[in-house]
């Protein structure tokens, strides 16, 4: 990883800056940005994985009333669950990779 020092001196040749510790406050600022954005990414992503897991359990509802069998109708719940509980494991997954220094 780049040094500190090295950033900041690059970041006061493109703001301008007189002192580099006066950076601080705006490289912290720009860290808590982005975990915030992190943060609101992966709320999304298991949103959609929750949505996804609904819009599944309504068509089998719809298939089991238009006929198909309850055998059927099992194996399709358990190829959801399993898909669905992969799901949570990768979103579970890049959680802690974020989190990861």
């Amino acid at each position: 990883m780049l040094d500190t020092e090295t950033i900041k001196q690059k970041i006061q040749q493109w703001t301008g800056h007189k002192n580099l510790s006066s950076l601080d406050v705006y490289i912290n600022l720009a860290f808590e940005e982005a975990a915030n954005f992190k943060k609101t990414y992966n709320t999304v992503s298991l949103r959609r994985v929750v949505d996804s897991f609904k819009a599944s359990v309504n068509q089998v509802r719809h298939e089991l009333r238009n006929g198909l069998s309850p055998a059927e109708v099992s194996q399709q719940l358990l190829k959801m669950i399993e898909a669905f509980d992969a799901d949570l494991d990768r979103h579970q997954d890049i959680e802690k990779n974020c989190k990861t220094p």
